[in-house]
């Protein structure tokens, strides 16, 4: 498995305000969704990967042009971001997704299948629908969502390479009855309500993990250097 990373500019805004401590901090690591794509801009807090828009009191849905269009409120204060898988819950089954968003707007999102097509959406207006987004692995066959917590930091400085790198002890799953995955990669992000839940950045596993049962996801060596 040939791992890159990329840091949030979020979380380097956030550190050098002094609002994030790499150390004492609480960090969380998420396993993400195959296809899951991450960027360095959009991706800037916990919300850009689990969000909700609340009850929308009017949601229109439109075949033409696959768009759905709030009366009122904001996807993008939400927290929406192009390219998050959604879900509704419509009553309408062609309305209730997985779709990915392809543009945002503040009251339009314009959504695609899973696999980036033309989805098939029944057209009309509908009255308290929620909007889910979120490109997590669900909990099963030994992955539980947003439970993964790092552990043993240390901080040391590189003059070699002028970086400051944090390490942590190897982080692991295993998989039971069922297994668990596609993973595309992992995110980590400062679980402090000081910080915005800010993403620290993104390991891309580089190919799709998928654990067996009685198998192990292992991330050895884990660690962040920031310059």
């Amino acid at each position: 498995m040939a791992v890159s990373a990329v840091l949030s500019n979020h979380f380097k805004y956030q550190r050098d305000k002094g609002l994030i401590n790499l150390l004492t901090d609480s960090i969380k690591v998420l396993l993400m969704r195959t296809l899951f794509t991450f960027n360095k801009d959009s991706h800037a807090a916990l919300i850009n990967v689990k969000t909700t828009s609340g009850v929308i009191s009017s949601l229109t849905f439109a075949n033409t042009g696959n768009t759905l269009t709030r009366g009122a409120g904001n996807f993008i204060t939400n927290g929406f971001v192009v390219g998050m898988r959604i879900t509704t819950n419509s009553a309408n089954p062609n309305n209730q997704g997985p779709f990915l968003i392809s543009v945002l707007a503040q009251s339009v999102l314009t959504v695609t299948d899973m696999a980036g097509a033309d989805p098939t959406l029944t057209t009309g207006t509908a009255s308290n629908v929620t909007v889910t987004g979120n490109d997590e692995l669900p909990t099963s066959g030994g992955y539980t969502a947003d439970d993964m917590v790092l552990t043993g930091q240390t901080l040391t400085e590189d003059n070699s390479a002028d970086v400051s790198v944090m390490l942590c002890d190897d982080v692991s799953w295993t998989g039971t009855p069922g297994g668990f995955g596609p993973a595309a990669g992992a995110i980590l992000y400062d679980d402090e309500s000081t910080s915005g839940y800010t993403i620290i950045g993104y390991l891309n596993f580089g190919t799709d993990q998928t654990v067996a049962e009685g198998a192990s996801l292992i991330l050895e060596g884990l660690g962040i250097q920031s310059a």
